[in-house]
């Protein structure tokens, strides 16, 4: 009995779980040479299922949906020569971060898409443009609520709203928080915005 339930065990977690740990993303995978290499929308919609795991961009990818990041451990995007990640159909979508920890952007070019992390920690966000395009004319947002231990650095804004905020944590918690937040060599070009609120508590 007790074999027959390791069994049942290891089937069940590897098929709820994905064993490869480098992907590749492109919306023009027929030039790319790796195997694993699919549209962003593949993975946006749930990458929790994708913990432990590095994305490659190559070139162009169009993200019409929001890519949800809720729950993820060490999952990190890294844009190979620079590789944009764009939004092009809509101003309004975003990389929604909640819940998880361990989270990167690196190397990228981002076009019209926001970025919500929220009751998050160690996300790092370097190495990057953020671009919102004056032809929209509407300022994209990167909102960062409770997420602790951030670390931003090597940025370029156009057109974006930044807001940091910390608040009071809902329930007690035997460990604390670590509110390290480190901003370097960021650039704002036009049309930028930048705001840090810090509410504290009672007790």
């Amino acid at each position: 009995m007790s074999h027959l339930l390791v069994v049942v065990l290891l089937f069940f977690s590897s098929f709820c779980s994905v064993s490869s740990h480098q992907y590749y993303v492109s919306d023009d995978c027929s030039s790319v040479t790796h195997t694993l290499c699919h549209f962003f929308s593949e993975y946006a919609g749930d990458m929790s299922r994708y913990n432990n795991s590095i994305f490659y961009f190559i070139g162009t990818s169009d993200i019409n949906d929001d890519v949800n990041m809720t729950a993820v451990r060490n999952v990190t995007l890294h844009g190979l020569d620079q590789a944009c990640l764009i939004s092009s159909r809509s101003d309004r979508r975003s990389i929604l971060i909640y819940n998880s920890s361990h989270v990167v952007f690196s190397n990228m070019s981002i076009y019209n898409l926001g970025v919500i992390a929220q009751s998050s920690n160690n996300i790092t966000i370097t190495n990057t443009l953020f671009n919102g395009t004056k032809a929209i004319m509407t300022w994209i947002s990167i909102k960062l609520n409770n997420a602790f231990d951030v670390k931003v650095s090597s940025l370029v804004f156009i057109y974006y709203d930044v807001v940091i905020t910390y608040e009071p944590l809902a329930v007690c918690s035997t460990e604390l928080p670590h509110y390290s937040l480190i901003l370097a060599n960021v650039t704002s070009l036009t049309h930028n915005y930048f705001s840090l609120y810090i509410h504290h508590g009672t007790s």
